[in-house]
């Protein structure tokens, strides 16, 4: 999960996260600050998700996705 600090959503998100950290599951939340509900936020967020989802295609170690 991922929000933007000045996003519109941003409690709800917030909220949610702590829901699942009170319940234990194991989630990988971004807190970023300075973003709005924007494409801006899915730039950099969508090149985060690439490096931290395990890949086993054949591209896999051709293609670099680093931020």
């Amino acid at each position: 999960m991922c929000i933007g600090q000045n996003d519109f959503l941003y409690e709800a998100v917030t909220d949610f996260h702590q829901h699942l950290n009170a319940l234990g599951i194991e989630h990988r939340y971004d807190d970023l600050p300075g973003y709005e509900h924007e494409f801006a936020i899915w730039d950099r967020e969508l090149l985060a998700f690439m490096d931290w989802m395990p890949r086993t295609d054949y591209y896999a170690d051709k293609i670099p996705h680093k931020i």
